[in-house]
């Protein structure tokens, strides 16, 4: 049972991609463009934060409203990846590396997504029934 964000998996797997990316960034490269540093390593926080953010405003569907919020960021941060790696602050390894955690926290993050919104759905249709079962009693 989930009770905090720290025990979902997605936060997790975010966690370990942004220090994967502050190691990246201290190499002796980054000190050539330490803006690209700073912009990703935002976005490396930018995805955890905003998965603990919305798991804590406590409902589904403002959690996979952040979580579309950390799509976006995640994607962000594999195209500066690809901007790091093609301006020569890469090697290929931890490119390739950081590209497949990326890729992982975003299947993760769609599975997720998609419960979620599926779970949003079934309470919908509750709602509905319950208000139909209880249309027309006449409790008077």
């Amino acid at each position: 049972m989930v009770k905090q964000f720290e025990d979902l998996e997605v936060w997790r797997l975010a966690r370990e991609l942004t220090n994967f990316t502050y190691g990246c960034t201290e190499m002796p490269a980054f000190r050539k463009d330490p803006a690209l540093a700073d912009d990703l390593r935002a976005n490396a926080r930018s995805v955890m934060n905003n998965i603990s953010e919305g798991f804590d405003r406590g409902s589904n569907p403002q959690f996979a409203c952040f979580l579309g919020f950390v799509r976006g960021s995640l994607g962000e941060l594999r195209g500066q990846f690809v901007v790091a790696h093609d301006n020569g602050r890469f090697d290929g390894g931890s490119f390739l590396e950081g590209r497949q955690r990326c890729e992982a926290l975003a299947q993760k993050l769609n599975a997720l997504i998609r419960y979620l919104r599926d779970d949003i759905r079934r309470q919908a249709r509750r709602r509905r029934r319950k208000r139909g079962s209880t249309e027309g009693r006449d409790d008077a």
